[in-house]
């Protein structure tokens, strides 16, 4: 068997089998329970190795310890492991396991399963109590199984019915003894599960955030045949009341309360109920917007987003099976003979655990907050994997991975979810080479032209980064993904196509044929591989040769001269089209299509608000037909694009405009704690969505002035783009140390320093100052600003 993209060696040796409750290759939405009892001596402990697919809950004596594994391509499915010390005596192991058993886009489809190889040990002896017929399960009514899937990303809502699931089930008081023994489905690595790897990511960190009552009303039943919970909630008619409770929450029958988080979260919402009666129905909806009645609309995206518990009477506690993603929570209780009383809503927000460093601060307080809420909308998307958003999809895209990626590296110091993103991508690799548009899934319809060169990019990124040798795994699959540009290229030396679309971003651009975006953006690529000879080896060593082709072959295809910009697309005969972007336009700066010399009046026109046409609303990306004639540039529709044009303006020492454009862009965002999918709303928006995270890129790798060069920071340059701004310094966790950097303006020029870990090299380039400094230690100096910089 080839491991070569296995992140870390295979397990082979396992004790026990896969098992399942009953005889069953495939299944749907099922819910399976599994318990092991059993007798510690003295100085006791546990470990356990543990997975299962979709996911499983762990309990010891009715304890939960974890939700896993973590999301995996089926051939390389991980596990998890877990060592505790006991008490004498007896004990029992709980496993509660969801199959989801569809096609969709967080998971590959396997089959139902459950393994876990378990190790007693005390008084000096050892116990197998790995999974095998012994263990007993069933599967569990209490769970709606014939639901239609909620969307197309991630399974099914939970429909519960507390009634039927037997108290305790999870604890020492409870008797299996009716239930049967377990099917044993084979020894691993049986199939589909080929390779069993160790989780490489660390375990995910919960933090309890409290709620307030907003808004409570009324409401009357609208269709009663709906299929799914949500769409009996969405028609629902609300009467909103005047008067917002405070806890305990008395909620009479056909009523609704709303609970606002502050913010977007992902994680469990955990509702504590002091009183009810048995038989009572709640719907509980997660949004991130609420509607004129303070309730959330759970279908106002092609989401279905409301879970629904059927209680068993008197004191309960409901805590969501899955992670949602919600700022706010509406409640709704069904007709019944009796109100319930809501002692307190909280959640168990769940995240990966990066820990911020100080990588920017500044003169100007704007700048620090757009800085602090970029890495928070990063941190609340990260889970298992670098999500889009943790509302609608819950899905690694490879275009929100670019932006993720960088933001972790410097906000975070942590590129953990990069190195597993970049084998995951290598492992889920299309036949023909293409990498797919998102990971782990079957799906394989997506693979956009866009996604194939961020994977790319991030691969550069985790290079520079880290400087591990475990990025060369991936280097045939990256190959791969090159050559299919290769077999898309025209006798221009353009990628004139795509098999399956060029996507770039939710804004009315050219969709297909021969695009600036994709040709610029490859040439960004190619540029950025080139410059390590890692990359050169192992892709042929004409990496810059073929940049400079494309460079060529797109001025003289999209340039138009007389408008003074790039046109979107151009016809195989050589025709231009006629619609004209800031996204295709900004690329061609970053990727070296512009000449130099015409950088800076080039960026200039297409920030002019003159020449700009309307910001685009929402999913306007496949409709730019009604722009072509307007003679207007079309604007950049979402922050993640934003950030291109951003970049673009500092690398051409345009300082002051790159602020001012991050200010434009991400200040009409001030109420908000985090930021939007789009730049205007419209019905599909999300309020927390990672690719809009920009600024914790843009503000220290080129405000403050900071980026590696050297794989593993061995080099790094200094190189502050100032702007109007006093100050601002930052701390960075490199593969070599902490780096200091601080940059102060004095008598006209900076008074700066540096402290530098003994291995790195730093460039210090500002005005007419260019050095090297290495040895490590403190450096400062007073270096002169170029007038043009302050200009």
């Amino acid at each position: 068997m080839d491991n070569r993209l296995a992140p870390s060696t295979p397990k082979d040796d396992w004790h026990g089998s896969w098992i399942w409750a009953e005889e069953v290759e495939h299944d749907r939405n099922v819910y399976a329970i599994f318990r092991r009892e059993f007798v510690a001596g003295s100085e006791a402990s546990l470990a356990v190795d543990i997975t299962a697919d979709s996911f499983y809950w762990l309990y010891i004596d009715g304890s939960l310890i974890s939700r896993g594994p973590s999301r995996a391509n089926l051939p390389y499915y991980t596990f998890d492991s877990f060592a505790f010390d006991l008490t004498p005596g007896r004990h029992v192991l709980a496993i509660l396991v969801h199959h989801v058993g569809i096609e969709n886009a967080t998971q590959m489809l396997g089959r139902p399963g459950l393994l876990a190889e378990v190790t007693l040990t005390d008084d000096k002896r050892q116990i197998d109590l790995s999974t095998n017929a012994d263990w007993k399960s069933y599967i569990s009514a209490a769970w709606k199984k014939d639901l239609p899937e909620p969307m197309s990303h991630f399974g099914f809502p939970e429909v519960l019915d507390l009634q039927k699931l037997a108290e305790g089930w999870n604890g020492l008081l409870f008797s299996d003894a009716a239930w049967a023994g377990s099917v044993e489905i084979g020894r691993p690595s049986c199939q589909p599960w080929t390779r069993l790897i160790a989780r490489d990511i660390a375990m995910l960190s919960y933090d309890n955030r409290n709620s307030t009552p907003v808004a409570c009303g009324t409401f009357v039943e609208g269709r009663n045949d709906a299929p799914v919970p949500s769409n009996q909630a969405t028609a629902r008619v609300r009467t909103k009341s005047e008067a917002v409770p405070g806890f305990p929450v008395n909620v009479r029958p056909e009523s609704y309360v709303t609970f606002d988080f502050g913010r977007t979260i992902s994680g469990y919402a955990v509702l504590c109920f002091a009183e009810s009666a048995p038989g009572q129905t709640i719907d509980v909806s997660y949004n991130d917007i609420l509607t004129e009645h303070g309730a959330g609309d759970p279908e106002r995206t092609y989401a279905r987003l409301t879970d629904r518990y059927t209680l068993s009477g008197g004191r309960a506690l409901v805590r969501t099976a899955h992670p949602r993603g919600f700022q706010y929570l509406t409640v709704d209780l069904q007709a019944c003979e009796s109100a319930l009383v809501l002692e307190s809503v909280y959640a168990v927000e769940e995240t990966y655990p990066f820990e911020h460093q100080e990588s920017f601060s500044s003169s100007d307080s704007q700048l620090d907050e757009f800085f602090t809420r970029g890495a928070r909308t990063v941190k609340i998307c990260s889970q298992d994997a670098f999500l889009d958003n943790v509302m609608r999809e819950r899905v690694q895209w490879t275009e929100d991975l670019y932006l993720h990626n960088r933001v972790a590296a410097f906000a975070f110091g942590n590129m953990d979810l990069t190195r597993r993103a970049l084998f995951q991508g290598a492992q889920g690799a299309l036949a023909d080479g293409r990498i797919n548009g998102f990971f782990p899934t079957d799906r394989t319809n997506l693979s956009f032209a866009s996604s194939n060169i961020c994977w790319l990019m991030t691969l550069a990124d985790y290079w520079l980064h880290t400087g591990h040798d475990d990025v060369r795994a991936v280097l045939p699959e990256a190959k791969r993904a090159l050559d299919v540009f290769r077999a898309q290229t025209d006798e221009r030396g353009l990628v004139a196509g795509w098999p399956s679309g060029q996507f770039w971003e939710w804004a009315p651009l050219e969709q297909g044929g021969c695009l600036i975006e994709t040709n610029a953006a490859l040439a960004m690529a190619l540029n950025r591989l080139a410059a390590h000879d890692i990359f050169n080896d192992a892709f042929g060593g004409d990496l810059g040769a073929w940049a400079d082709q494309i460079r060529a072959a797109s001025h003289k295809a999209f340039w138009n001269p007389e408008r003074g910009l790039y046109v979107d697309s151009v016809e195989p005969d050589g025709t231009q089209g006629t619609l004209a972007t800031q996204d295709g336009n900004a690329l061609a700066v970053l990727g070296g299509v512009c000449p130099p010399e015409m950088r800076r009046e080039l960026l200039a026109k297409i920030i002019d608000p003159a020449n700009l046409g309307p910001v685009p609303v929402g999913e306007n990306a496949a409709t730019p037909a009604d722009l072509k004639t307007s003679g207007k540039i079309v604007p950049v529709g979402t922050l993640w694009f934003a950030h291109f044009l951003c970049q673009a303006l500092f690398e051409t020492g345009m300082d002051r405009e790159a602020i001012e454009q991050i200010r434009m862009f991400w200040g009409p965002y001030d109420h908000l704690p985090t930021f939007p999918e789009t730049r205007l709303p419209h019905g599909n928006i999300v309020y927390c969505q990672g690719w809009a995270s920009g600024t914790a890129f843009l503000l220290p790798a080129y405000v403050l002035g900071v980026q590696p060069t050297g794989a593993g920071w061995s080099e790094v340059e200094f190189a502050p783009h100032t702007g109007e701004i006093e100050h601002a310094c930052g701390v960075f966790s490199t593969p070599l140390g902490t780096l200091g950097a601080c940059w102060a303006r004095e008598d006209g020029g900076l008074r700066v320093s540096l402290d530098i870990p003994e291995e790195m090299r730093v460039r210090v380039r500002i005005g007419s100052f260019d050095e090297i400094v290495s040895g490590g230690g403190h450096w400062q100096a007073a270096c002169q600003l170029e007038a043009e910089r302050q200009q």
